[in-house]
């Protein structure tokens, strides 16, 4: 090795034992095509490495980022920039952690790298943290997007940040259509509201469609109406039957009455109370047919039987 070689070595060397000495990241140094890990101070957050490791790549990073970390390396040779990435690696413990790991690369006066320098901090609780906040968004956007009201959150400039997909599907509009537009731009009135003893930046509320709610609601009072209208014209044709009944006992406690005539008052109460019995039938027919208790039976009748 040339001296110049050798100076520069050693500077590399003061280099990283000053930045090793003064961090609390991972420290570490590559080789130029960075085949070779010469040395890693893990901060008891991954392994320490103290001799040359060509198998670092194995023992540090997850394998599903493998693939991701090796396009970032050869990115940053290719251009002799700055390496920058976030991935997963194996801590310590042999759990799973994430780091953000960013190197520079050391170059000569002819312009060729030497080697390279790195720091990685440990942004395990922050990544968490993220991948907990991203899953209660999915729950939140599933649940958002399988129910039947309209949600929608707009800031107190009336402008929509967040429209569930019912209320884009209503208003036949795609999420880029609506995301930064007013109220008036959709064709809403905004609402005005005071708020004390409280910040608001945001509103966010639900619209539930209750048109088929409403149209039931409407046929309900319609068959309660019909009802009615039933059991007050039933009244009438229940209390039709009762005169010429009362008048013919009434009629048959004052007078003696031989038996022509008396055979005859029978025969009013008796066809009087034939069709009060029909009303009553026909009225147990509705209830049955109401509550659900009538039952059609398929049968074979000859014309002589079905005719009154």
């Amino acid at each position: 090795m040339n001296f110049d070689a050798r100076r520069a070595l050693e500077a590399s060397e003061e280099r990283f034992r000053a930045l090793a000495t003064n961090t609390s990241d991972v420290v570490y140094r590559m080789n130029p095509d960075w085949t070779e890990l010469r040395h890693l101070a893990g901060r008891e957050f991954i392994a320490d490495t103290t001799e040359p490791e060509r198998k670092w790549m194995e023992r540090y990073i997850h394998p599903d980022d493998r693939v991701v970390v090796t396009a970032a390396i050869s990115a940053a040779i290719r251009d002799k920039s700055v390496y920058d990435l976030e991935h997963r690696v194996v801590r310590v413990d042999g759990t799973l952690g994430w780091a953000h790991s960013r190197a520079v690369p050391m170059i000569s006066r002819d312009g060729e790298i030497t080697e390279w320098i790195g720091m990685a901090s440990d942004i395990t609780e922050r990544r968490d943290a993220q991948e907990s906040l991203l899953s209660q968004r999915r729950l939140y956007e599933a649940i958002l997007t399988n129910t039947p009201d309209l949600a929608y959150v707009w800031g107190l400039d009336y402008r929509f940040l967040y429209a569930n997909e019912g209320l884009l599907k209503m208003w036949g509009r795609t999420w880029d259509e609506v995301i930064g537009m007013d109220c008036l731009e959709l064709g809403y009135e905004p609402w005005h509201a005071e708020m004390h003893d409280r910040e608001i930046d945001q509103v966010v509320g639900t619209t539930r469609d209750v048109t088929d709610l409403k149209q039931l609601e409407s046929s309900l009072r319609e068959a309660d109406r019909r009802k009615d209208e039933f059991l007050t014209t039933l009244a009438h044709e229940l209390r039709n039957p009762l005169a010429p009944i009362r008048n013919a006992v009434h009629f048959m406690k004052l007078h003696k009455l031989p038996d022509e005539e008396l055979d005859g008052a029978r025969d009013i109460i008796d066809r009087q109370v034939q069709h009060m019995v029909r009303l009553v039938d026909d009225l147990l027919d509705v209830s049955r047919i109401t509550l659900g208790q009538v039952t059609l039976r398929n049968d074979r009748i000859t014309l002589r039987r079905a005719s009154p």
